[in-house]
């Protein structure tokens, strides 16, 4: 039997709440390493946990500019093989 039916009415129509959103960027992987072979790059590093969807891998031939080559899905994927490099020539990731 329900004895204050405005105050249920009130509760069912007060919007839902809301979560706070993360704002909190997480921290930048550690330990990478880089092996490199013919014409490719092995880049390896720790994951780092969390929430993390996944990594953004930027690589550029100068230091301090850099491009978006590979987005790594998954916060326990730890490795990219980036592939058709220019041998002879440094890149900066």
């Amino acid at each position: 039997m329900i004895k204050n039916r405005s105050a249920v009415h009130a509760a069912l129509n007060q919007p839902p709440a809301t979560a706070d959103p993360d704002v909190t960027p997480p921290s930048a992987p550690a330990n990478l390493t880089i092996v490199a072979s013919d014409a490719q790059v092995v880049l390896d590093w720790d994951t780092i946990g969390g929430d993390a969807a996944g990594y953004k891998v930027y690589r550029g031939t100068s230091s301090g500019s850099h491009a978006l080559v590979a987005t790594v899905s998954g916060a326990s994927n730890s490795t990219y093989t980036n592939t058709g490099l220019a041998n002879g020539t440094t890149y900066y990731y």
